[in-house]
């Protein structure tokens, strides 16, 4: 503030604070402690405090407050006028001299002038509680107490830093999963008990019900006791629901100077998919002493004060399956391949839909085997991960979006490097890689002798597989954080079903056949694969046999017939072809394709023809095959 002398004489002036005068060096207006206090928690300060003020000049004063104690402040400045710096005769006398006019008005008027009083209001801001997490001095975030679970049970300490006695209380609330989702304010309740009295009225019926709160309701009935509310309108911190964490007491007094610790307990252990591990600690301070009179300063409720309760936040991992299991049949596996390419990786945003056994993309083999799953990241922290597995099994992932940063993308490894962010999954694909050669029968396991020997013996080589019905390739797919422990494993299964075509009867004889007759049977074909079809093709040997239908289509569990026919020729010429000869032959069964090599049954076939009637059986088709029919 300034001053102006625009009389024609000097004055000396001087500034006093009428309140709370603060009388030492002017530092405080430079922004120093002030280790003076009393009850109203401010000192006001005026410097210069005097002076002389020549005729015509001004001087400016600076006024520097310092507060302990928030809250609105009400003081008075006042400017004091004298003469003192020169004697009044002396002046008047000098005056007179220069022939001033009024000079005794002046002068009487200067002598008895009263001090000039500016009022000074102050408002005074400021947290009265301190954290021990947050001293002073540091930024003004929030302090975090983190928690855990193998220590549940932790103190907030508190100071209280106004010179005022304070009672705390305090709200847990649950943070807005999204910043969008905050409010300019909020209305935030608060249930107290009070206690509760009834007073009946005089010379009427009836009774006046009153309610005061005090601390001793806890050893009153239920009778006597009322639930109180409290309407608290603030800035948006969170939402007012049920969180896993528990403040005691919820209620507390903090005296001038002094401290509390409050305990923070976590009251129930969150499931895995639970989003409520941190919370936020709303304490709400009012001063014990409002207001002061006739000091005149008034101190409303203080802005809350926020602490951060933070569970110990560490990443989870959830699957989506325990177990894949895949089946397939040897006959879908590609000659001299694998089930799966080793063409380089596409690009991330690609999906895997060709594979190549050349330089060339070509449609990729039906009997690629890849099964699924959802790795899920349910924690609070980002997750480290590594997948392994074994041999034919390999770890792919299918990258759709930039959330889950992975080693390898795209191409099959069984180590595989993965990093989820929180809250965030990945799609894993396992798939399985089997080397034909090493699942395929040899192919001199199945192969058969001649026709000659096979109806030596009565039966041919497919009568009953020679190889295992099956190949199993079984494993686990684990997942290790970034300290080698274990998380958790998935259970791989593979069963390859090597199938094996059967007939039954494996050897038909159709006795003596008359010379220029014919003769019909059939057997049976089936197979042991419970995966898919199988079709197959029929081959027949001997010129005398004749075998219907030439493709079969034996679905799982199924069957189906295969009719042969003999026809006794005396034309037939050749070694045990002629008139009283064994006509000997085979039918062949094999599955289409380069399987066939390894998946075929034999039924051997015998005949004889002959001249004499008494010998030959009787004509007649037991069958009911109308492509078969005698030439």
């Amino acid at each position: 503030m300034a001053l102006h002398n625009s009389g024609g004489v000097p004055l000396r002036w001087s500034a006093h604070v009428r309140r709370w005068a603060y009388t030492g060096a002017p530092s405080l207006i430079h922004g120093q402690c002030v280790e003076e206090a009393e009850a109203a928690g401010v000192r006001v300060q005026c410097a210069p405090a005097g002076g002389l003020l020549a005729a015509g000049s001004a001087a400016r004063l600076a006024l520097g407050v310092r507060a302990h104690t928030w809250g609105l402040y009400h003081d008075q400045l006042l400017l004091q006028v004298s003469l003192e710096l020169l004697q009044p005769m002396v002046l008047r006398r000098r005056l007179q001299q220069l022939h001033c006019p009024g000079t005794e008005t002046m002068l009487h008027q200067t002598e008895r002038m009263e001090p000039v009083v500016v009022d000074v209001w102050v408002q005074a801001v400021g947290a009265p509680l301190e954290f021990a997490l947050r001293p002073r001095g540091r930024p003004a975030e929030p302090p975090v107490l983190w928690m855990s679970r193998s220590d549940p049970v932790r103190r907030l300490a508190l100071a209280n830093i106004a010179h005022c006695d304070l009672r705390v209380r305090t709200l847990l609330l649950k943070d807005h999963e999204c910043a969008r989702d905050a409010l300019p304010l909020r209305v935030y309740l608060r249930f107290y008990d009070v206690q509760r009295e009834e007073i009946p009225l005089p010379d009427r019926e009836g009774y006046i019900m009153t309610f005061e709160k005090d601390s001793s309701c806890q050893d009153l009935s239920e009778d006597y006791i009322a639930t109180g509310i409290e309407l608290i309108i603030s800035d948006d911190y969170g939402l007012q629901v049920d969180t896993i964490f528990e403040v005691e007491p919820r209620e507390f007094d903090i005296p001038t100077g002094g401290r509390a610790s409050p305990t923070v307990r976590v009251c129930a252990s969150p499931a895995y998919s639970d989003t409520r591990t941190s919370a936020t600690l709303l304490l709400l301070s009012q001063p014990l002493q409002r207001c002061g009179y006739p000091e005149g300063w008034y101190r409303p409720d203080p802005p809350p004060q926020v602490a951060r309760l933070h569970l110990e936040g560490r990443g989870r991992l959830q699957l989506s399956r325990d177990c894949l299991r895949a089946q397939l049949s040897a006959l879908r596996l590609p000659p001299g391949g694998v089930t799966r390419s080793h063409e380089p990786p596409p690009h991330p945003r690609t999906s895997f839909q060709t594979c190549s056994a050349s330089p060339a993309p070509v449609q990729c083999s039906p009997s690629r085997v890849r099964k699924y799953l959802q790795a899920l990241n349910v924690g609070e922290a980002a997750l480290a991960l590594r997948a392994v597995t074994e041999s034919p099994w390999s770890v792919i992932v299918r990258q759709e979006t930039e959330d889950a940063c992975t080693a390898g993308c795209g191409e099959g490894s069984q180590c595989l490097l993965l990093d989820l962010p929180p809250r965030t999954s990945v799609q894993l694909c396992c798939e399985l890689a089997l080397q034909t050669a090493a699942v395929w029968p040899e192919e001199g396991d199945v192969e058969g002798e001649s026709v000659e020997d096979d109806a030596k013996v009565g039966a041919g080589p497919g009568t009953e597989e020679q190889y295992a019905g099956s190949v199993r390739a079984d494993t686990e797919v684990k997942f290790y954080d970034a300290d080698e422990v274990l998380l958790a494993r998935v259970s791989l299964c593979a069963a390859v079903e090597v199938p094996a075509l059967r007939a039954l009867p494996s050897h038909c004889d159709f006795g003596f056949v008359a010379h220029d007759d014919c003769r019909k049977t059939y057997f049976t074909v089936s197979h042991t694969s419970t995966v898919c079809a199988l079709e197959a093709v029929v081959q027949c040997e001997g010129a005398q046999f004749e075998a219907w239908p030439a493709r079969l289509s034996v679905a799982p569990h199924g069957n189906a017939r295969v009719y042969v026919q003999y026809a006794a020729r005396q034309r037939a010429v050749g070694p045990g072809l002629g008139p009283g000869a064994e006509a000997l032959g085979a039918v062949c069964v094999r599955a289409v394709g380069a399987a066939g090599r390894w998946c075929c049954t034999r039924v051997t076939l015998r005949a004889a023809c002959t001249r004499d009637r008494a010998r030959a059986l009787p004509v007649h088709d037991h069958t009911d095959d109308g492509h078969l029919l005698p030439a």
